[in-house]
């Protein structure tokens, strides 16, 4: 195992089938991030749920001003290249999508599975708030 995984136990107290998926849905690629707010509120003293609602809206954020940030760089980048830039930056924002895509889904499977997987800053972040 590395050192951003932990597994949790299916037969801990805290960590159910139900809680599985609803830990898995905050994950889920679509209107973020009102679903993590929305896991989040629907068990707001589970601790498995509330760790993966946390790093959702965490990696919803990262995710966010990176994108942010790459946009203007592109927009930039276009504009010095009088718009052909445009088109060698097109490859790169659809692998980004695809990557963000494969991760949500990774991320769902674990939760979905009873793991607390970590990411890297995010997962540090979200296991502060106890």
């Amino acid at each position: 195992m590395s050192a951003q995984q932990t597994n949790t136990s299916n037969n801990s107290a805290d960590v159910n089938s139900d809680s599985n998926l609803i830990a898995a849905l905050a994950y889920l690629p679509v209107l973020q991030p009102f679903i993590p707010i929305v896991t989040l509120l629907l068990r707001p003293n589970d601790k498995f749920v509330k760790f993966h609602s946390i790093q959702a809206l965490g990696l919803f954020l990262a995710i966010f001003i990176g994108g942010l940030i790459f946009s203007i760089i592109a927009i930039i980048f276009a504009v010095a290249t009088l718009g052909l830039g445009i088109f060698l930056l097109l490859p790169i924002f659809a692998v980004c999508g695809l990557a963000e895509l494969i991760l949500s889904i990774i991320l769902m499977i674990k939760a979905y599975q009873g793991e607390k997987y970590k990411l890297p800053v995010i997962g540090e972040w979200a296991e502060t708030f106890k």
